[in-house]
């Protein structure tokens, strides 16, 4: 998520409840459409494995592009416009998700037809992106405007807490209508942004200044959290390639496995659900801050739950397969809580700004949210010509790609920050 714009002294503190529940409906569209989407495009269009990992691919590209850049497009287009508000920003990027999910209904009506079309899918995703690209680095500007020191930690766990539990619950109401009714659950992501904008009413036109902790800091503590924000703005792209290569194609391993379509959402909630217990023990618990165990902790979670995952669906005996699926969902949520409470705890006591801000920054996750679909689709190309399978492909190349990132990355951060991470 992007910089976010230059927010004056004299803003007022945005109600954190109000901003929390926002932050709940929001995320109940990013649970359906960024994550549980690849469930419906299954169920109404008979996508597998290359096109759902197409369309992750698209949203990631077009994410990256338009969050790294959306502060700087905001300041820009507000000079001279008083009328120009973040907040009105915001409210209007919640209106375009509630008018774009009602597309594919409109479509489907158009065309007479009893599922539908294809584009107007593609035409979501797209559309989606660039309204999630502006409304979240928005967003977590009105968590952390104004907060510091203990007030700013409570509100980023809450944060946390609020958004992760939204994707469970969003993942829970798909079960049921899933196979039959996948526009309905699009027109309930469009009624919970309509909703998120009532919200926004009651905002401040601009987010307070952020307020940083960093000086408080002795040199011996600044020192460590900068080491540790370093690893964890690594891991943090990488758990996004993870994550954003397994989810699309896990639809079509839980078929292989033969879990009934009804509980194929309830089943891939166990990474979320997982990641949301991370948060709440984070959240709770502050004796993590400065072990340098965590990232490497975390790295080893996602490592095994994203291998295990994938390799679930060659284990002949199906339940065993289920369980073993389940298990590595759980594990590699848990490390995806640890990697992103990290990266974002450290960047708030040692970063120069938010976790999702800067250039630098927005380039590793956008670099994680396209590799992950590419490595996916590479592994189809290469299963289709070949005698390899394509869960031992996908597993190899992702894993490498990984690797090859966290070995780069680091030097590459260094020098876009002229040595400062």
């Amino acid at each position: 998520m992007a910089t976010t714009p230059q927010s004056t002294p004299r803003a007022a503190l945005a109600p954190l409840p109000g901003v929390l529940a926002f932050a709940f409906l929001a995320s109940l569209g990013t649970g359906v459409i960024t994550n549980g989407v690849y469930f419906l495009t299954e169920s109404a269009l008979g996508y597998s494995k290359a096109p759902n990992l197409a369309l992750a691919a698209l949203f990631g590209a077009i994410y990256i592009a338009v969050a790294s850049g959306s502060g700087r497009a905001i300041r820009r287009a507000a000079k001279g416009r008083a009328w120009l508000t973040t907040r009105g920003v915001l409210g209007a990027s919640a209106a375009l998700v509630a008018v774009v999910c009602a597309l594919p209904t409109l479509g489907a009506w158009l065309g007479g037809a009893g599922a539908p079309p294809a584009w107007t899918f593609w035409v979501l995703i797209a559309v989606f992106a660039v309204a999630s690209g502006i409304l979240w680095p928005v967003c977590e500007a009105y968590v952390s405007g104004g907060r510091h020191n203990r007030l700013l930690r409570s509100a980023i766990g809450r944060f946390n807490l609020a958004w992760s539990s939204a994707t469970v619950v969003a993942l829970w109401m798909m079960g049921p209508l899933v196979e039959r009714h996948a526009t309905l659950v699009l027109l309930g992501v469009g009624a919970t942004h309509l909703l998120g904008m009532v919200l926004v009413a009651r905002f401040p036109r601009e987010p307070a200044a952020r307020i940083h902790d960093n000086a408080m800091l002795t040199p011996e503590a600044r020192r460590v959290s900068g080491e540790l924000l370093g690893w964890f703005r690594v891991l943090l792209p990488v758990s996004y390639l993870l994550k954003t290569a397994l989810l699309p194609q896990l639809p079509d391993a839980l078929k292989t496995l033969g879990a009934d379509p009804a509980w194929k959402p309830v089943i891939g909630s166990a990474y979320f659900i997982a990641r949301l217990v991370g948060f709440a023990l984070f959240e709770r618990w502050h004796g993590w801050h400065g072990s340098r165990r965590m990232p490497r902790l975390g790295a080893i979670m996602l490592a095994l739950g994203f291998v295990a995952s994938v390799l679930a669906p060659v284990i002949p005996d199906l339940q065993l397969g289920l369980v073993v699926m389940v298990i590595a969902l759980t594990l590699f949520g848990f490390g995806g809580a640890t990697v992103y409470a990290g990266a974002i705890f450290y960047a708030m006591e040692a970063g120069d700004s938010d976790v999702d801000s800067g250039g630098a920054h927005e380039a590793f996750i956008g670099l994680g949210y396209t590799l992950g679909p590419l490595c996916g689709l590479a592994a189809v190309a290469i299963a289709a010509n070949s005698i390899l399978e394509f869960e031992t492909t996908m597993a190899t190349i992702t894993i490498c790609v990984a690797v090859l990132f966290g070995i780069a990355a680091p030097r590459w951060l260094r020098h876009r920050s002229s040595g400062k991470l």
